[in-house]
């Protein structure tokens, strides 16, 4: 097993005060960054912020894989959304489409921000998780 020191946890945001971190360097996101719609048939648009890259997203810290400070603002905000709007599907049947509007006009990954986006709808109940 892979040790690192506490200086490389602290900075990882892992360390004895995790919202240490979270305060100072994780981006916040305005409530207006966020949108719903509702649609025929009992569809719903979302809009939501451009999310952190899954290589931000999840962070890994002696062998385990978690969630670091920018994954947990931004899972955190999308649930603040979700519960203020009274938006969940649980376990019925689901359709997903999005389109993604870069900030910038440089190149993407683009799978690198479905998944943040999709974990971050089911971390805050939005739908189940399928696996």
């Amino acid at each position: 097993m892979a040790r690192i020191s506490e200086a490389t946890a602290r900075k990882l945001g892992l360390g004895a005060n995790p919202k240490a971190r979270l305060d100072r360097e994780a981006k916040v996101y305005h409530p207006s960054s966020f949108g719903l719609r509702a649609l025929d048939r009992g569809g719903v648009m979302l809009w939501l912020p451009w999310p952190p890259s899954s290589n931000v997203y999840w962070r890994r810290y002696r062998n385990v894989t978690v969630i670091g400070p920018d994954g947990k603002a931004y899972s955190a905000a999308v649930k603040a959304f979700l519960a203020d709007k009274g938006v969940a599907f649980g376990d019925k049947r689901l359709s997903v489409s999005m389109r993604l509007s870069a900030p910038t006009q440089r190149r993407y990954d683009l799978s690198n921000y479905w998944k943040c986006i999709e974990d971050s709808l089911v971390r805050a109940g939005g739908f189940d998780d399928d696996s």
